[in-house]
């Protein structure tokens, strides 16, 4: 399973926290943002007759894991 060994990877370190201050929030959040978009807007750019799934599957599929480790750590500080 490809995508659980990227995500293995990812979230190699333990990157859920509880104290992240104003700053880090915003500064992690818009780096999150800024990378997921770019994914997006790469994915947006080509002409369709260069589109293929390693450009726009799994372009999205290793975009997914890097999300998903951030997200979690983010919100791990709402539920607290």
């Amino acid at each position: 399973m490809k995508p659980r060994h990227v995500c293995v990877k990812t979230c190699a370190v333990n990157t859920l926290r509880w104290d992240f201050s104003p700053d880090e929030i915003r500064t992690t959040t818009d780096g999150l943002i800024n990378r997921v978009n770019k994914v997006y807007d790469d994915i947006e750019s080509l002409h369709i007759e260069n589109v293929s799934v390693e450009n726009t599957l799994k372009a999205l599929a290793h975009a997914k894991p890097d999300y998903a480790c951030k997200r979690r750590g983010l919100h791990l500080s709402e539920d607290i």
